[in-house]
């Protein structure tokens, strides 16, 4: 599946209560290619049992680029285990929960040059929950103004890298900069 607005760089907008999943563990979507539109939600309201993200499933061998996505739960919840996920080039501002959260075994995954604003929870995140998150990346994100958790956050897992982040004013009520630890039950670190 690819989607893409080839006029302009966001000329393409999705409104109200959007979201781009893929399938969900054990087989997870595969080869899917998202760019250059606008995801724009109407969340009032922090729901976690709501499925209204930007983008979320498993998504093996698959890329990401340069969505704006605004106004929604969570910009990107993804569901492991899987593979090979590139989101590069993101603009996620005015989230209720997560900007992107690796969840339960995502592996090889990365997210690099993005741009996250106003999030309720975590900035990025890998959440090894019952699985390794592992050999992930945060590389080369500006993060800002983290309402309640951390501005990255590593929970569980084994060999992920955070490099040339940026996190300006994190933790306004909770959290910090940059989080590593085993926490929610998540698998050894």
């Amino acid at each position: 599946m690819v989607v893409t607005s080839f006029a302009a760089q966001w000329l393409t907008v999705v409104g109200a209560a959007p979201g781009f999943y893929g399938n969900y563990a054990p087989s997870g979507s595969s080869g899917v290619h998202l760019a250059d539109f606008a995801i724009f939600g109407d969340v009032q309201e922090r729901d976690d049992g709501a499925q209204v993200n930007g983008v979320g499933g498993a998504l093996n061998n698959s890329t990401v680029d340069r969505l704006w996505i605004e106004h929604m739960k969570v910009g990107a919840w993804m569901d492991g285990p899987f593979t090979n996920l590139v989101f590069n080039g993101m603009r996620i501002r005015n989230v209720t929960a997560d900007g992107i959260n690796f969840h339960n075994g995502v592996t090889n995954s990365k997210v690099t040059n993005s741009d996250l604003r106003n999030l309720g929870d975590d900035g990025l995140a890998t959440w090894a929950d019952q699985n390794a998150d592992a050999n992930d990346s945060f590389d080369h994100n500006t993060v800002q103004y983290p309402i309640l958790a951390n501005g990255i956050a590593i929970y569980g897992g084994h060999d992920n890298f955070v490099t040339d982040n940026r996190v300006i004013d994190a933790g306004l009520t909770q959290g910090g900069g940059i989080h590593v630890a085993q926490r929610f039950a998540s698998t050894p670190l």
